[in-house]
């Protein structure tokens, strides 16, 4: 699974802090922190929290959850150049 490599990556492109991303999908920051940094096993994480991320980056959950997309370019980029996350 590649959920915390996604959300880094995503994180970085969206040019957003932890607290940021938190605040703007209602999520508590430490949670996401926790994501981030794998302190919390990819199978203890919410689908909700999954759902409320993949959403926010406007990417599949099954995409978010189990593909490698930082080796996709053009699907974050097309989504930073929409700025529908400000």
């Amino acid at each position: 699974m590649h959920i915390s490599q996604n959300l880094l990556y995503y994180r970085k492109i969206y040019q957003l802090s932890l607290r940021e991303l938190a605040s703007k999908i209602d999520v508590d920051f430490m949670t996401i922190y926790n994501i981030e940094t794998s302190k919390t096993s990819e199978q203890k994480i919410t689908i909700d929290t999954i759902s409320k991320l993949a959403s926010f980056f406007q990417v599949t959950i099954d995409d978010f959850i189990y593909k490698d997309l930082s080796q996709f370019e053009n699907v974050a980029l097309g989504d930073k150049e929409r700025k529908s996350y400000e």
